[in-house]
């Protein structure tokens, strides 16, 4: 998948340079990097074409599966689920 880095206030250079953050930086690029132009046509044909017609919820879907493959935690909802089922 071609894609294009954007930084904001230099934060592209302190992930590329400070070691704090190289590694995490360098799984970030490998989960996107991973993700092919077929792996997109084939999860939004199969999930996502009859609900939406974005790839933006495709793309999230696969980036979510390449980050939980690599042992990062999913997202977590701070909201009570009480509140979930008013909202």
């Amino acid at each position: 998948m071609e894609y294009c880095i954007h930084s904001h206030r230099d934060a592209l250079t302190i992930l590329e340079n400070d070691p704090t953050f190289t590694e995490c930086w360098q799984e970030i690029r490998g989960a996107i990097e991973s993700i092919s132009d077929d792996m997109i046509i084939e999860n939004y044909e199969g999930l996502f074409q009859v609900r939406n017609k974005s790839l933006s919820t495709t793309i999230n879907h696969l980036l979510k599966q390449e980050f939980l493959s690599r042992g990062w935690a999913g997202r977590e909802s701070h909201l009570p689920r009480k509140a979930l089922r008013h909202a």
